[in-house]
């Protein structure tokens, strides 16, 4: 739970694995199609704030049946097959980095949680105009697609 300035914002996952340990959690998010080196270099910058997420929430005992315990390492398995198959990236191996990681993330997400709780902030139709997506499950409610069918009259 965070405190956010239209209220409580309740953050919510469902981790791929999580390791228990003694002493602390070991965080697992197994991916199917994107380069290992590509995630962890966006969630190191911040651009891929899942497993630092993830972390935040198991460290304060969020998932049930999980003890609250610092976080010690996250990482990415390739579930995608090809040889060798099941390659692992640490994204990060020690507590503090961790931690500092968590950190960033949690700012990150306050920061967001602040600017959609303003009142003048829109919430657009088209979520990164630049990317393309294969499936977008709220397009049929802001009929995307009838809005953005260029007719032979605009084009020209």
């Amino acid at each position: 739970m965070l405190a956010a300035p239209a209220g409580p914002f309740t953050l919510k996952a469902r981790a791929d694995r999580i390791d228990v340990s003694p002493g602390a959690l070991i965080i697992t998010d197994y991916k199917t199609s994107a380069s290992l080196e590509t995630l962890v270099r966006n969630a190191r910058a911040g651009r891929a704030p899942q497993l630092a997420l993830e972390a935040a929430i198991a460290a304060a005992g969020g998932f049930p049946g999980v003890p609250a315990r610092p976080v010690a390492a996250l990482r990415y398995i390739s579930a995608a097959g090809g040889k060798p198959p099941g390659l692992e990236a640490e994204l990060e191996r020690d507590a503090a980095e961790v931690a500092e990681l968590v950190a960033k993330a949690r700012a990150g997400l306050e920061r967001l949680i602040a600017q959609f709780d303003a009142v003048a902030t829109p919430y657009r139709a088209v979520r990164r105009p630049r990317f393309r997506y294969d499936y977008d499950e709220f397009a049929h409610l802001a009929r995307v697609a009838e809005w953005s069918i260029e007719s032979d009259e605009e084009a020209t």
